[in-house]
């Protein structure tokens, strides 16, 4: 498959219009107290007539490529709208406990980009508000944007944007593979055929690793297992959505494929960031998101990254490729004043809606979640992973909900397994009871997020 670096991008302008006609004569109704739960908005285009400043915090660090590029977009939105001021701020690891900590006590941002892991307790914490079907009809979005009906929550509202939608890839050093005399016709069809690309790829001198073929690094090993897993037939929770299926011969052998690059095959390790060593000429591929692209270009501009859809087992598209996430983008928070809320959510209809959504996506390498076409027109460096995850997103499961306390358990397992060589049923065993715990905390509301049984029409 050509992994051309041409794009071109044709947004559905029809169902862009019939969404902004719905909103424009819809927009008188803002002022009512049910379009945001209680929260009063003027009408649209009068918030921030005497200036108004929005806090907006994100769970990357700003000097990132992330807040760059968000950064970006506000200083587009600021020449229609000069009146509005932003103040970003990004977060790292302490993102969350800063967040909940502030919003205890009505304080924090006015609009917040987190991680989708997060929606859900947020949602129960009361920290986030509906988006206004003034501005963002429900019904008319579930006709252009299939995943919406995932997204919503227990209450069927709408508390973020489906803007975007990912899958994994893998990414992968160009120079690397040219010097090993290596062309896009051999990107690898069979996780066998990774692993062996991987040898080919790996060069070390005096028993010293000078390049690595395929190292997946210090990066959640879950990323590519769940891929790994899902491929298999196996299913994160039950069907009730309420308990996990972490215990299991598909979690096992996912488990065990995934340690075989490092422990096995020798063309990874457990240590070290693979997008920055592929910026070192040092990683020739790892399993990562869209944005993996951009971080090893961050470390080396001079670099020439491509992308390849993910490897199945048999090397076919008959079945399950991957696993998906839809990301949340922005959500408004409660403790935002009602003036700030109206600014915040005038700002997303025109991020979302009125400008280029679908650029948006590109630049921060995710598919839109719109499904638009895309054909070769614009080019972009980002293109590479929007046409690899193309090949897997209509083929992967999307398991919704994936908070930490599922996450981190099955993280540690599996870092038992490859790394210390645990017993896998004892590792897993314990993995799923502390899952299991954390989710009977939350209440059979959890379950209703749980999306991986059920399926799109794109």
């Amino acid at each position: 498959m050509s992994t051309g670096d041409a794009l071109d991008v044709r947004t559905s302008m029809m169902s862009r219009r019939r969404f902004l006609d719905h909103a424009g004569k819809t927009a008188v109704t803002l002022g009512s107290a049910t379009a945001l739960g209680g929260a009063i908005l003027t009408a649209c285009g009068t918030a921030a007539s005497s200036g108004t400043t929005l806090s907006l915090w994100n769970f990357d660090p700003a000097p990132q490529a992330v807040g760059i590029q968000y950064q970006k977009w506000i200083d587009e939105y600021k020449k229609v709208n000069p009146k509005v001021s932003f103040k970003l701020q990004g977060f790292a690891s302490d993102h969350d406990t800063k967040l909940a900590a502030a919003a205890k006590v009505g304080q924090g941002p006015d609009l917040d980009q987190f991680d989708p892991a997060s929606l859900y307790s947020y949602y129960k914490s009361g920290y986030i508000v509906p988006f206004p079907d003034a501005l963002f009809p429900i019904d008319t979005l579930k006709k252009d944007y299939p995943w919406l009906p995932l997204q919503l929550l227990p209450d069927g509202r709408m508390y973020m944007f489906p803007m975007d939608v990912a899958t994994g890839i893998i990414i992968y050093d160009k120079k690397a593979w040219r010097a090993a005399g290596l062309t896009d016709n051999d990107a690898p069809k069979t996780w066998d055929d990774c692993a062996q690309l991987g040898k080919h790829l790996t060069l070390s001198t005096n028993g010293v690793v000078k390049q690595y073929g395929f190292n997946m690094g210090g990066y959640p090993g879950d990323w590519l297992v769940l891929d790994l897993y899902y491929q298999l037939g196996g299913y994160l929770y039950t069907e009730d959505g309420n308990q996990v299926n972490f215990n299991n011969e598909q979690m096992i052998q996912a488990i065990q494929t995934y340690a075989d690059f490092a422990n096995k095959y020798k063309v990874g390790s457990y240590q070290d960031d693979p997008a920055a060593l592929m910026g070192q000429g040092r990683n020739a591929m790892f399993r990562g998101w869209g944005w993996g692209i951009n971080a090893a270009q961050s470390a080396n501009p001079q670099a020439e990254i491509g992308a390849f859809p993910l490897p199945t087992y048999t090397g076919k598209r008959d079945g399950v490729s991957g696993h998906g996430v839809l990301a949340t983008m922005f959500a408004v928070m409660k403790s935002a004043s009602n003036e700030r809320r109206d600014a915040a959510f005038q700002f997303l209809q025109w991020l979302f809606l009125k400008s280029d959504p679908v650029r948006h996506n590109l630049e921060l390498a995710t598919l839109d979640g719109g499904v638009p076409q895309y054909g070769p027109s614009v080019t972009l460096a980002n293109a590479p992973a929007v046409n690899a995850m193309k090949v897997v997103v209509n083929n992967a499961i999307y398991p919704g909900q994936y908070p930490d306390g599922v996450a981190t358990p099955l993280q540690r397992a599996i870092q038992q397994i490859a790394r210390t060589h645990a017993n896998p049923a004892d590792a897993l065993s314990a993995a799923e009871q502390s899952a299991n715990k954390y989710l009977a905390s939350l209440g059979s509301d959890f379950g209703k997020l749980v999306t991986e049984r059920k399926k799109i029409q794109p």
